[in-house]
């Protein structure tokens, strides 16, 4: 929304799934692009959870995570959708019996009960968990491939953490600079977007607004709107 303000010429679509990995963003990618034909995708990569949370396990895939890795690169695990198996398996993952959360603050059989699902379910999920530098390279190295394969551009901007964004050097020995090196000798040539971050502060301007209150690690709404403009400016 912040960028169709600023270019009314065209279309910005947000793809963009709350909670998602960059395994997710490629199957969304690969799908997708072939139907919304855009002419320039632009990849967000989060140093707080993107590389911690691949691996995870998808309820409408058998619980696996949806790419899967070989000698040749990574593939769609489940590239067809299973209308059937996704209800039974989404029944079985979105949590506990309704009354047994509505009793969890006054029963400790109830609240031990949810505890024991959650832990359960999270062991499945999260039983095969490929989060290493090699794995996201692949995944983002596929996106890459699907969004060129239709004749688009495709470029990958690396959001900063809070304790990044306050580095006084864009460059610094930070993980989003650690992120840009290993995405960098990929051949990916990753966008760093703690650079407007340092030169406002090199400038003497506050960034604390820039994000939510503490501990909370996102950007907040003039955040968004200080990155959407130099996405847009750069």
């Amino acid at each position: 929304d912040l960028l169709n303000r600023r270019d009314r010429g065209r279309c910005h679509v947000n793809a963009g799934i709350g909670g998602a990995s960059p395994e997710i963003y490629a199957a969304v990618a690969h799908r997708w692009s072939r139907i919304l034909r855009p002419q320039r995708v632009v990849v967000y990569l989060f140093v707080g959870n993107d590389e911690s949370d691949m691996g995870l396990g998808l309820p409408c895939c058998q619980a696996l995570p949806p790419l899967a890795y070989g000698e040749t690169g990574p593939s769609l695990r489940c590239a067809e959708p299973r209308p059937l198996a996704c209800l039974l398996q989404w029944v079985l993952f979105s949590g506990p019996p309704l009354f047994s959360r509505a009793f969890q603050d006054d029963s400790e059989f109830f609240r031990r009960m949810n505890a024991t699902y959650y832990d359960m379910v999270n062991a499945f999920l999260f039983r095969s968990r490929p989060h290493d530098e090699a794995h996201l390279v692949a995944a983002t190295k596929m996106i890459k491939e699907d969004i060129e394969a239709i004749g688009a551009e495709v470029s990958f901007v690396v959001l900063p953490l809070r304790k990044d964004a306050f580095a006084t050097h864009a460059q610094a020995n930070t993980d989003t600079a650690r992120y840009c090196r290993f995405l960098s000798d990929a051949g990916l040539h990753p966008i760093n977007a703690a650079i407007p971050f340092a030169e406002r502060i090199g400038h003497g301007v506050e960034i604390e607004s820039l994000f939510n209150p503490s501990p909370d690690w996102h950007f907040s709404t003039s955040g968004h709107q200080f990155i959407a403009d130099w996405i847009w400016k750069d």
